[in-house]
């Protein structure tokens, strides 16, 4: 089992339009989670959307945009953190800027549908 992934060497999708860096996951050994690098250009987002068992934790990383939470609106930005509880509408709105976030999900869901993606690296 391989404990370690060098961003270089992890595998890289085209999913909703955003770039998705997959960095843990089943294939490194992870059966409960999954860490994801995901990059926004201006003018993509994450649709609603809802996870019936993930809990997932965004980190802001680079740029900053609107998070709906349920009925409740955040700004994720560098150094800030927002937890999705599991059955939760949430999504990611468009922005003018660029936007880099860490995602982490558990138990891992979407990351199945970001593997049927089409891979790009």
């Amino acid at each position: 089992m391989k404990h370690i992934t060098r961003i270089e060497e992890a595998a890289v999708y085209k999913f909703l339009g955003h770039k998705v860096i997959v960095l843990v996951d089943e294939e490194k050994g992870a059966k409960n989670v999954a860490l994801m690098i995901a990059h926004f250009e201006p003018q993509q987002g994450v649709p609603l959307h809802s996870h019936v068992k993930s809990e997932e934790i965004y980190y802001g990383v680079e740029g900053s945009r609107m998070v709906y939470v349920g009925d409740k609106r955040y700004e994720i930005r560098p150094n800030v953190a927002i937890y999705i509880p599991p059955g939760t509408l949430h999504k990611i709105d468009l922005g003018d800027e660029p936007l880099t976030i860490i995602a982490i999900e558990a138990p891992p869901e979407r990351i199945y549908d970001i593997k049927k993606a089409k891979r790009i690296q």
